[in-house]
């Protein structure tokens, strides 16, 4: 039997304990669920549009786990993320 993947998710003050299904997830498939789950949207209270931004506290210093790289889909593996991990959401106002 595999073992539980949990991350803890920080949004807005809040944690929340979330289950990958799958760890070969891509960032941007899993910030997908996260904002259903959640029921975040794509606009801003401004009405402006807003993209969300997986990150963390790795190696001493806090890292953006990019969805794409070159355009080239990125992974939860790339970032060798663990269970247990500790991952924060950011929403990103989109200028314009």
């Amino acid at each position: 039997m595999e073992e539980e993947f949990f991350v803890i998710l920080s949004y807005q003050g809040n944690e929340y304990t979330v289950q990958v299904e799958d760890p070969t997830i891509s960032i941007q498939e899993l910030i997908n669920k996260i904002m259903l789950v959640l029921g975040l949207s794509r606009v801003g209270l401004d009405f402006k549009p807003v993209i969300y931004a997986l990150g963390r506290w790795y190696n001493g210093e806090d890292e953006i786990l990019y969805s794409k790289v070159n355009g080239e889909e990125k992974y939860l593996i790339d970032y060798q993320v663990q269970p247990g991990d500790r991952l924060t959401l950011e929403m990103i106002p989109v200028a314009g």
